[in-house]
């Protein structure tokens, strides 16, 4: 299962016109549109939209979430004019009020340019900018995309694409602009979420053999792990398999003294 996300109508109609969703007339607070196993949500400008709308979709679909995959994506703001019009694929997000980053895990082999973006509050300008940009974007709801989501899934199920509109000026960007530009890139953007779909189905599953299910489930019990430490540790073993196809995840975890950090920094290294 994919899920879209988008903040604007104008973003998401490419992908409405790619799939022919149907939009769901029963959901009153967000716009929903769905065929088979696509789903895209609307959620509006901003962080708090935007983390209500993950939360309310992903919560609905809490049975198929080890199945499934969520991927953003819109424009974006750059201090750049060379870059206006490329499609950067999300590789670090900092959210300005509260300083946080988080790193994507991008499993998928790809050759779209990867950015870092700085999640605002409210619209910046190059005139209202309260820090130096150099090779950031800003946008104003990936910060809250990825912290949502993360409630519920893995980074690696997760990414987060933008497509520059603009270099910081405050004129307003026209709607259908805006779709035109994603209409360019959303078959790039697509592709990228099948191959991401078909790697956690196809590899992931398997990689764990039944010793390695029953040495996470002891570890979550033993150390009490939290529901984002669970997935965290769940996560990281899978990407450990994959790497290592013949070293047993037990014998790894028998090396290293049992406390979550020395557990995870293990685990990121290998």
């Amino acid at each position: 299962m994919i899920i879209f996300h988008t903040a604007l109508f104008v973003e998401a109609k490419p992908l409405i016109e790619h799939f022919k969703l149907t939009k769901d007339i029963t959901n009153s607070s967000h716009q929903i549109f769905s065929k088979d196993d696509i789903f895209l949500i609307i959620s509006g400008v901003g962080k708090v939209k935007a983390a209500t709308a993950i939360g309310s979709i992903l919560t609905k679909q809490k049975a198929n979430i080890e199945n499934l995959i969520l991927i953003n994506f819109g424009i974006a703001g750059s201090n750049s004019e060379n870059e206006i019009e490329k499609l950067f694929l999300i590789n670090k997000i900092t959210d300005f009020a509260s300083q946080k980053s988080f790193y994507s895990d991008q499993i998928v082999k790809s050759t779209i340019s990867e950015k870092e973006i700085i999640t605002f509050d409210k619209p910046v300008s190059k005139t209202n900018l309260q820090i130096s940009i150099d090779k950031q974007i800003v946008d104003m709801e990936s910060s809250a995309v990825w912290e949502s989501a993360r409630v519920f899934l893995s980074s690696s199920q997760i990414a987060i694409f933008k497509v520059i509109s603009d270099s910081l000026e405050s004129k307003k960007v026209n709607g259908d602009y805006v779709t035109k530009l994603i209409k360019k890139n959303i078959s790039t953007i697509i592709n990228y979420a099948k191959n991401l779909e078909k790697l956690l189905l196809d590899t992931y599953p398997k990689c764990l053999t039944n010793e390695d299910i029953i040495e996470i489930e002891k570890l979550i019990k033993e150390l009490k792990l939290s529901h984002s430490e669970k997935l965290k540790l769940i996560e990281l073993s899978k990407a450990f398999k994959v790497k290592n196809k013949d070293l047993s995840l037990k014998s790894l975890l028998n090396q290293i003294p049992i406390n979550s950090k020395s557990l995870f920094s293990i685990l990121q290294i290998q």
